[in-house]
């Protein structure tokens, strides 16, 4: 029996989702950083949905996304470049090439099916928050540079650091 208040709070919510992703799409900041600020956002909203809407309508409401959003983007490319195309990487602007949004919506799918919801929840929400945050700081906060070719290293292995940091936090949030 579908519970209609359940589908209600679903609706808003996915309705707010996408809001925001067109909001932050057209605000003025480096790609990369509407990008952190999208993936952050969102990742988090879906973990707090976790809580107020039953997880079957959860990863219903997931597994709709990726397929409405593999819909637009291959059948209505103009609309969505539209609406997301500032918040794409170079290479998700090429023709029919779904965005990492679209796998970050199936993987958050078969987490939540796969794992108990506590687990899905801290792993949602660290790939959500400390994934960002890494790149912000590994692009941010200057390290030593060994040579030439270390500056690679040096970006990941201040992600990496601040990735250790961050994840035991997190599960406060969770």
């Amino acid at each position: 029996m579908l519970d209609n208040d359940a589908l209600i709070r679903l609706s808003v919510l996915t309705a707010l989702i996408v809001a925001f992703q067109v909001l932050v799409s057209h605000v003025s900041l480096e790609r990369e950083a509407k990008r952190r600020w999208q993936h952050a956002l969102t990742g988090h909203v879906i973990v707090q949905a976790s809580y107020i809407i039953p997880m079957s309508y959860g990863n219903a409401g997931l597994m709709i996304g990726a397929v409405g959003m593999a819909y637009v983007r291959l059948y209505h490319p103009y609309k969505f470049m539209e609406a997301f195309g500032p918040l794409l990487r170079p290479e998700e602007l090429e023709a029919g090439k779904l965005p990492g949004a679209f796998h970050f919506l199936i993987g958050s799918s078969l987490t939540a099916t796969l794992f108990n919801l506590p687990i899905a929840r801290y792993a949602v929400e660290c790939l959500a928050i400390a994934d960002p945050m890494a790149a912000f700081v590994g692009k941010s906060v200057p390290s030593p540079q060994l040579n030439k070719s270390a500056s690679v290293v040096c970006l990941g292995g201040r992600g990496s650091i601040l990735c250790l940091l961050l994840y035991p936090r997190i599960s406060w949030l969770v």
